[in-house]
């Protein structure tokens, strides 16, 4: 039987390679590179949500104890997944989002927002 720090060590390492894979999209929206199948700011936007999303549930709160779920670590983590999933809900439905004027802006502020919140996860687990 797997012991719960492998499981938490695989599943972070996927989370890694999505980041990575997340990197590279953001990197292609900065150099105003397309790919084939994500030719609109719109479409990047969405996969860096889905991204995020399979991030979060690959690297996010598996194995925390119930006693740790008002731990620091986790506050800012559940804050930033509101913040993203506003920031997504907003723009996928058409809101007016201050000192957001599009999806690059969108994309980016996104992509900031899963950025830290991977750190921030990543630091909590190697110190707890």
């Amino acid at each position: 039987m797997q012991s719960n720090l492998d499981i938490a060590t695989r599943f972070n390492g996927l989370s890694s390679v999505l980041g990575l894979i997340a990197l590279l999209l953001v990197i292609n929206l900065l150099t105003g590179k397309t790919l084939p199948f994500l030719s609109d700011e719109r479409r990047m936007f969405i996969a860096l949500a889905v991204i995020g999303f399979l991030m979060c549930t690959f690297g996010g709160m598996r194995g925390v104890q119930p006693s740790e779920w008002l731990s620091w670590w986790s506050v800012f983590g559940i804050a930033m997944g509101i913040l993203a999933g506003v920031l997504i809900f907003g723009m996928l439905f058409g809101l007016k989002l201050p000192l957001i004027s599009g999806y690059r802006d969108a994309t980016l502020i996104l992509a900031c927002i899963i950025s830290c919140k991977w750190v921030v996860g990543l630091f909590a687990r190697l110190t707890t």
